[in-house]
């Protein structure tokens, strides 16, 4: 399974990693780096969760510009 962003609370992920775990599923999904927690890294791993793609945002021109090259 593949969830393309998980950042969506707490409680959600907790849930769906419990659900995931219970089932035996193995995914990866995406977070934004300021969603992600050591505890919630724990509860995802715990729940299936292989590996997580993190992401950053900014809205400056020149940081966006530094993370293309």
């Amino acid at each position: 399974m593949v969830d393309d962003y998980i950042g969506h609370g707490k409680r959600r992920l907790s849930e769906l990693a419990e659900a995931m775990g219970r089932v035996g599923v193995t995914w990866h999904s995406s977070i934004r780096v300021s969603d992600i927690t050591e505890e919630l890294a724990g509860i995802l791993e715990r729940g299936g969760c292989n590996s997580l793609l993190l992401g950053v945002e900014s809205a400056s021109r020149d940081v966006q510009q530094g993370v293309l090259l």
